[in-house]
């Protein structure tokens, strides 16, 4: 009689070692029989499989080290894993000196084995976690596992979850973000990331940081360069900044704001980083700011440090307004509170740029503001269609909620979450795209007139739904035409 060593004693020897950072040895093969079997050894010490009538099937014999029924034979819900057929998969590990291949061919034509196939060895998609910039560990808004930064300990997953936006863009084309701000200085991990801008109080084009950094760090969170082997890593990996000076050094009027924002629309920003606060709004800005919004420049603001009302221009409805959360999940104290606040994004002891060559860490709604331009960049770079008004529904709708369940005046929507903005902006459906590649071009005409004239009501080119492909579908396609 055969003496089969029982599934569980096999795993038990072979869960022994602590699985290592990179693969070493053979893959193992998995192999999925046709009929639910148990594997082990038998009196002659060859490896075999016992069906339920208990027949012997002897596997290979050279070359296996060990055989056991996979970790997913043991689902929960054995109904829907027997219907599935995950009760009848092996894993088998291999010998050093075999060949995972050739024996994965044997496997697979033995008559008894539906499926064989080599174990595949991988990591987390994008390989995000390897950017090579020296300070990104501490850049929590970005990635929190839960690292100490300035001696608190975060809560991991309490970022703006920037990596999976990574995953599905790095920026597209150069969207040009002007930041209303203290100007910004030759910084070595700005390189080629800045565009000519205006110093207001000055009238000229000296756009050097008159104010401890600000203007630099905002830019630096916004667009450093990244995976450069430098400092941080900025958000837009393709953001243009164009520095506007407002303030003299550090502060400035109201005034200054308005006839920046209208030079930078003017002069092609594409959108408005505004990390400035003020108690009261007056009607000079507000003009620019309808002006702004007029030619659809989305205007991104901060909400403002003094733990009261939101500031302007944050207060009018026509921007983004954005309050700043810790590393904690929760929502900075000095963050300003209101019913006109839209969402909330890191912004307490963050790292960015300063000076010409130094990092360090900065706080408050200045520095939560730009995580979102960033991003908003990103989603225009990749149609550049979209309304600013449906931006600021985008962001809204997709943030992660972190206060109250639902809107609350203190984190808004909640926290931005780059990933989910950015999945959404991906998903959806370019009128004309006929073949879903994101762009509307030649393919696209093809598509047209493959189906030219009378078309049944399901068919793909008839746009306008009229029964038919003719003269107006292409019209319509034309007038979203993107390459």
């Amino acid at each position: 009689m055969l003496q089969i060593v029982g599934p569980l004693m096999l795993a038990v020897a072979a869960t022994s070692d602590v699985a290592p950072d990179v693969p070493q040895g053979q893959p193992d093969i998995l192999v999925k029989t046709r009929q639910p079997v148990e594997v082990g050894v038998n009196q002659l010490d060859q490896w075999v499989m016992v069906d339920s009538q208990g027949l012997e099937i002897a596997l290979p014999t050279r070359g296996i080290r060990f055989a056991r029924s996979a970790a997913i034979a043991k689902a929960a819900d054995l109904e829907l894993a027997r219907t599935i057929g995950l009760d009848r998969w092996l894993r088998v590990e291999l010998a050093d000196d075999v060949d995972a291949t050739a024996l994965r061919g044997l496997l697979a034509a033995m008559p008894q084995v539906e499926h064989a196939e080599v174990d595949v060895y991988g990591g987390l998609a994008g390989g995000f976690d390897d950017v090579d910039d020296p300070s990104f560990s501490q850049q929590w808004g970005l990635l929190n596992t839960g690292q100490v930064v300035q001696g608190v300990a975060g809560v991991p997953g309490a970022d703006a979850n920037i990596l999976a936006s990574w995953e599905l863009s790095t920026g597209g084309d150069p969207i040009v973000i002007a930041t209303l701000d203290s100007g910004a200085y030759a910084h070595q991990d700005l390189v080629g990331r800045v565009v000519a801008g205006w110093n207001v109080p000055q009238e000229s084009s000296n756009t050097t940081d008159t104010c401890i950094s600000h203007g630099t760090s905002v830019a630096g969170i916004i667009a450093a360069n990244t995976n450069n082997s430098t400092g941080m890593a900025g958000i837009c990996w393709t953001a243009q900044i164009m520095p506007i000076v407002v303030v003299d050094p550090c502060n400035g009027y109201e005034s200054w704001v308005a006839d920046g924002l209208v030079w930078a629309v003017d002069n092609g920003a594409d959108i408005v980083n505004m990390s400035l606060q003020y108690e009261d709004g007056i009607q000079y800005l507000y003009d620019a700011v309808v002006y702004a919004d007029s030619l659809d420049v989305p205007m991104i603001s901060a909400t403002g440090n003094y733990d009261s009302d939101i500031s302007y221009p944050g207060k009018w409805e026509e921007t983004i307004a954005v309050g700043a959360t810790m590393n904690t999940d929760l929502r900075w104290s000095g963050s300003n509170a209101g019913l006109e606040i839209d969402l909330v994004a890191p912004g307490y002891n963050v790292y960015s740029t300063k000076l010409v060559s130094s990092y360090g860490f900065v706080t408050g709604t200045s520095f939560s503001c730009p995580a979102v331009a960033a991003v908003v960049a990103m989603m225009r770079a990749h149609d550049s269609s979209i309304s600013s008004s449906d931006l600021r529904d985008i962001i809204n709708s997709t943030a992660r909620d972190i206060g109250l369940s639902g809107y609350d005046q203190w984190t808004g929507w909640g926290c931005l979450d780059a990933g989910a903005a950015l999945e959404t902006v991906l998903s959806m459906t370019v009128e004309g795209d006929l073949n879903g590649d994101g762009s509307v071009n030649g393919a696209d005409i093809t598509i047209i007139f493959s189906y030219w004239g009378e078309c049944p009501s399901d068919c793909p080119a008839d746009i306008n739904g009229d029964g038919s492909v003719d003269g107006a579908d292409l019209t319509i396609l034309l007038s979203h035409w993107t390459f």
